[in-house]
C-alpha cells in the first residue's frame, strides 16, 4: 500500500514504485541486464556482449572522470 491519506501533499505525486534495499555485484547486474535484454534479439545481445567485454562501462570512477552517465553525441561509428 502506498499509504496516501486524504490530504494530498507534493511528495505524494511521485511515490516510489519499488522499495528495494538490496545491492547487486557487477557480475549479478550484468547477468540480470542480459536476461532483461535477451528478448531484443541476437544482434542486440551481440552489441551488449561486445560492450561488456570491451569494458565500455566503468564500475568505479576513473581518475579524471566524473560519476554518472554521459556520452558525447559528436562521435559516430566509434566505440565509447
Amino acid at each position: 500500500m502506498l499509504e496516501i491519506d486524504d490530504d494530498m501533499h507534493y511528495c505524494d505525486i511521485y511515490p516510489p514504485l519499488v522499495a528495494l534495499d538490496k545491492r547487486f555485484s557487477i557480475e549479478d547486474s550484468i547477468a540480470l541486464t542480459w536476461l532483461a535484454l535477451e528478448p531484443l534479439g541476437e544482434e542486440y545481445m551481440a552489441g551488449y556482449d561486445r560492450g561488456v567485454e570491451g569494458r565500455w562501462m566503468h564500475v568505479y570512477p576513473s581518475y579524471g572522470k566524473r560519476s554518472g552517465a554521459y556520452m558525447a553525441g559528436g562521435a559516430y561509428d566509434v566505440d565509447p
